[in-house]
């Protein structure tokens, strides 16, 4: 929650900052999420250097998506979604499913409007 809310509030996280009051090892206990930003820093989102985390000015438009690689309860819920997408029964039916939506109007309005608001 301190990582998410220095990101947001001031843009940066420093690692020492972390370390000492958490008293943790910022890039080993974040090692994860770290690896995630790396493909953010790439599109020009946050450059991370020796002392942290830093979103770029492009990055303020994405706040918030950078910011929730560091949910520990969202990524809880994207892994226990990518493990029953590795379910075949489960593929199928979800396949199936967003079939019938694609397959109807009405249904893939409802559908968009859901995921849109």
């Amino acid at each position: 929650q301190t990582v998410i809310m220095a990101l947001m509030c001031q843009g940066s996280v420093l690692f020492e900052s972390i370390e000492v009051s958490h008293l943790i090892r910022f890039k080993t206990y974040f090692a994860a999420e770290l690896e995630q930003l790396h493909g953010m820093q790439a599109e020009g989102l946050v450059t991370i250097d020796d002392s942290g985390v830093h979103v770029t000015e492009l990055g303020w438009f994405f706040v918030r998506g950078v910011a929730m690689v560091f949910d520990k309860y969202l990524q809880a819920d994207r892994n226990r979604a990518r493990m029953r997408e590795r379910d075949p029964v489960r593929r199928r039916e979800t396949l199936t499913g967003l079939q019938a939506i694609a397959s109807d109007r009405e249904k893939l309005r409802a559908f968009l409007r859901r995921w849109v608001h």
